[in-house]
């Protein structure tokens, strides 16, 4: 190897060395801000505002208690800072941003459902954040109760609810449209077929359809303390199926 070579060599070692070290660099971990309240459980919600903050609603803290409280992150300031509380405390809701419905509730924030500890089990009311006053607004309930279901946005601006419990811890295979236009939810076909689903994934498709897939079915045993969960996977029962396509 003549002297060119090796020199070379050396160069194209050490930029290859000094590029992966920066993108290493770039991929750790930083604290930030705290919340100003612990929140625990898979019952939280964090949701992407329209102007880039970061809006963070109930949950359980430590001891168990549902929480009515809110707060807002800024990625300029790294800072929580508390905003307004709910109306219901709840956890296992759902909280989407509202786009592309051409009325005034695009960038507001749609709660949907959820479970509080008081009258207990899972509710039906939803409620609507508005980030330019930081208030919650109730607005029209859902058909029946609802926790651990899942909401996508649809390309036209309405919010599709699907699956989750129901106050009776039974499995819903139901679901449901919310129209910002009118504020209510109109039932729709049961496009679960015979498959109930608690934390079922759904995800809107470039063509307009949602694709469901997984979670977990809930059946109530004779004894009121005994419950089996299956998850969902394949087309063999009522508790199995792996995915399906859904056009609205």
């Amino acid at each position: 190897m003549t002297l060119s070579q090796r020199s070379w060599l050396v160069w194209f070692t050490l930029s290859v060395l000094l590029l992966c070290s920066s993108v290493a660099a770039a991929q750790t971990w930083t604290f930030t801000g705290s919340m100003s309240v612990e929140r625990t459980g898979t019952g939280l919600r964090v949701t992407l505002l329209s102007n880039g903050q970061v809006l963070v609603t109930g949950g359980r803290n430590a001891s168990g208690t549902y929480l009515a409280s809110t707060e807002r992150y800024s990625s300029a300031i790294e800072t929580f800072t508390p905003t307004g509380d709910m109306k219901v405390a709840r956890t296992g809701h759902t909280a989407t941003l509202i786009l592309n419905s051409h009325t005034p509730l695009d960038g507001q924030v749609l709660i949907v459902g959820g479970e509080t500890a008081d009258p207990g089990g899972a509710l039906a009311s939803a409620e609507l954040y508005n980030p330019a006053t930081g208030t919650f607004t109730f607005t029209g309930s859902m058909g029946t109760t609802r926790s651990q279901h899942t909401a996508v946005l649809l390309q036209n601006g309405k919010v599709l609810v699907l699956g989750g419990e129901n106050t009776s811890h039974a499995s819903l295979a139901t679901a449901e449209v919310y129209d910002p236009a009118t504020g209510f939810f109109t039932p729709t076909a049961s496009i679960m077929i015979t498959t109930r689903r608690e934390f079922p994934g759904a995800t809107l498709l470039n063509d307009g359809r949602v694709l469901v897939t997984g979670g977990e079915c809930t059946i109530r045993e004779p004894s009121p303390r005994i419950w089996t969960f299956y998850v969902v996977k394949r087309e063999t029962s009522s508790c199995a199926v792996l995915q399906r396509l859904i056009r609205l």
